[in-house]
């Protein structure tokens, strides 16, 4: 299983990130390996959700059959998604208040056979998306 975790702290409060960080819309302004949706964008994530992404990762297009595990507004998001060759995923958007805003934490988690061969340059890949993502997100909430 590969596991990756990236952080960051924004000046906004968890009010303003929520919209950009949960909103199906708002996944194309932020998340670097967002590609679009393959059917329907979902109006919202609420539980029980379940939608098909098209992403980018490692230079190849794939897509990923999302479902909302769990969705505490304002605070945190939680997927559980299939990709191709058997690949498992766990997604998880938090967001915390702090002092000067809010801290917003991305957790992904990949296992499956074929993540095994790619192990170190997916992390690599996955942790400078996160990062990327995390940039991208900081001038979207503005």
């Amino acid at each position: 299983m590969t596991t990756v975790i990236s952080t960051v702290e924004l000046p906004a409060a968890p009010e303003r990130v929520w919209p950009v960080l949960a909103g199906p819309a708002e996944l194309g302004r932020w998340q670097t390996t967002h590609l679009g949706y393959q059917g329907a964008e979902p109006a919202a994530f609420t539980d029980g959700t379940t939608f098909t992404q098209k992403v980018r990762v490692m230079g190849m297009p794939a897509e990923v059959t999302w479902t909302v595990a769990e969705v505490a507004e304002n605070a945190r998001l939680a997927l559980t998604g299939r990709g191709p060759m058997g690949i498992t995923l766990r997604s998880s958007y938090q967001v915390e208040p702090t002092a000067d805003g809010s801290r917003v934490r991305l957790c992904q988690q990949v296992q499956g056979t074929a993540v095994a061969a790619v192990a170190g340059p997916l992390e690599r890949e996955l942790r400078n998306a996160q990062e990327q993502s995390l940039a991208r997100l900081r001038d979207a909430v503005g």
